[in-house]
């Protein structure tokens, strides 16, 4: 867009799509997969985290997508790539194993109005931050925990995860 410089493109879904589609065609594999991998990163360095998870999931590239969600709930943005988060939760590998994937599916899940859900995410990214020594992240993604604990009726069942919890950061700084 000439008239509004350093802002993204943005075009319709059904052209976009259509543009993807006649990009691609007749293009070997390896060479649609060395593109999207440069979009990706382009998108990365122009600030749109979004864009480049999707970028890079279209290349096949789970981990680096994984790695870019983790960046992204690092700095507390989680919440805007929980769809992102939730497409890639589907596939097998880093991604459903990533305990910031699950963080960000705990917004995805909330924004969606399913708590159950959203406090099964919330265990599995307290318990995958806690084995990777996260600790306040883990203390973080305990806060999302509780409150959905209560919510869902599982307050007890979270005080108990709680004094667990609270143990084992106790043993690491001892």
């Amino acid at each position: 867009r000439a008239e509004s410089p350093g802002l993204p493109e943005r075009f319709h879904p059904l052209f976009r799509e259509q543009l993807l589609a006649r990009a691609v065609s007749g293009v070997p594999a390896a060479e649609r997969r060395r593109r999207l991998l440069r979009v990706a990163r382009w998108w990365l360095d122009r600030g749109q985290p979004a864009r480049a998870v999707r970028a890079f999931a279209a290349a096949g590239a789970d981990a680096d997508a994984v790695r870019v969600i983790e960046s992204a709930a690092r700095g507390g943005r989680e919440h805007a790539l929980g769809p992102l988060a939730s497409e890639l939760a589907r596939h097998p590998g880093a991604a459903s194993r990533s305990p910031w994937v699950h963080l960000a599916l705990v917004s995805e899940a909330r924004s969606a109005g399913d708590a159950p859900s959203a406090l099964a995410h919330a265990i599995v990214a307290v318990d995958g931050l806690l084995a990777r020594g996260d600790d306040v992240e883990a203390a973080r993604a305990f806060g999302f925990e509780s409150g959905l604990a209560i919510g869902c009726g599982a307050a007890r069942a979270s005080a108990r995860r709680a004094g667990r919890l609270l143990a084992a950061l106790r043993n690491r700084r001892a």
